[in-house]
């Protein structure tokens, strides 16, 4: 269910930061969950919002913070 979260940084982290990464889209995706049914009417049945957007945003968030050169097999860097 929480797939959104590690589709980003896949090719790009370790089994040990995909793992890491799962578990804490699983628990913020669920707070953001619970906490827009009890405090908002719009009527996200399913909760995509917090199921795949927040999902998202934490995977496009980890890329940064869990990129490995040993995975990748590129020191290549982006040049702002």
């Amino acid at each position: 269910m929480r797939n959104a979260a590690i589709t980003a940084a896949a090719g790009y982290v370790s089994f040990m930061s995909a793992v890491i990464i799962g578990l804490a889209a699983g628990i913020i995706s669920n707070l953001v969950a619970n906490w827009r049914a009890g405090r908002s009417k719009i009527d996200d049945t399913l909760d995509v919002f917090a199921c795949h957007g927040i999902g998202g945003i934490i995977g496009a968030v980890s890329v940064g913070l869990f990129a490995t050169v040993a995975v990748t097999g590129s020191t290549r860097t982006i040049q702002w």
